[in-house]
């Protein structure tokens, strides 16, 4: 019981947190920040970081086209992690959520070239998609919170 409420805590109050979330960055989240703002994506707006879906809370996400962007550091390698990863994309899918996972050492160089196309290729296909009337928005903070 009292992990559910810590949960509830972190949920309700520092998730939204801007300086909370100011320290969970690493220099490739503000890759990938820097990236998305050269695309023309403004946070807030089209896309969030630290953005709650109970029980996750994801590095970025595009909730309007149901995209999420994990950035992987090396606490990601170990056997345990890897298989909690696994299990959190098996869940972002089977609710909707198209998972694009990068891993911090493929940030640089041609891989950071390739990541950023994918990125602006994926948001642009689900944008369409979404517009078409094929994919439909969620309000995850209000779903949980009402």
């Amino acid at each position: 019981m009292k992990k559910s409420k810590e949960r509830q805590y972190f949920f309700d109050h520092q998730v939204y947190l801007n300086s909370w979330k100011d320290t969970m960055s690493s220099k490739n989240e503000e890759k990938i920040i820097s990236i998305l703002n050269n695309l023309g994506y403004i946070h807030s707006l089209d896309y969030f970081r630290q953005y709650p879906v109970e029980p996750f809370v994801l590095d970025f996400a595009f909730p309007k086209i149901r995209l999420c962007i994990e950035i992987d550091g090396t606490s990601h390698n170990s056997k345990i992690q890897i298989k909690k990863d696994y299990d959190r994309d098996c869940y972002l899918r089977l609710n909707n959520w198209i998972v694009i996972r990068i891993k911090d050492k493929d940030m640089s160089g041609e891989k950071g070239s390739f990541y950023k196309s994918l990125i602006k290729e994926v948001i642009e296909d689900l944008t369409n998609q979404y517009n078409q009337g094929k994919i439909w928005e969620v309000d995850f903070v209000k779903y949980f919170y009402e």
